[in-house]
């Protein structure tokens, strides 16, 4: 399970589902961050 710091999304309560749709499949260990990290 990846920490979400290496999710390119932001955590905002107002777009949980949001977040929720992009990186859950990162914290599932399914996909990596679209987004590269700099």
């Amino acid at each position: 399970m990846a920490p979400p710091r290496d999710c390119p999304c932001h955590s905002i309560l107002r777009d949980r589902l949001r977040y929720a749709a992009c990186c859950g499949p990162i914290h599932a260990g399914t996909r990596k961050a679209e987004t590269p990290k700099r």
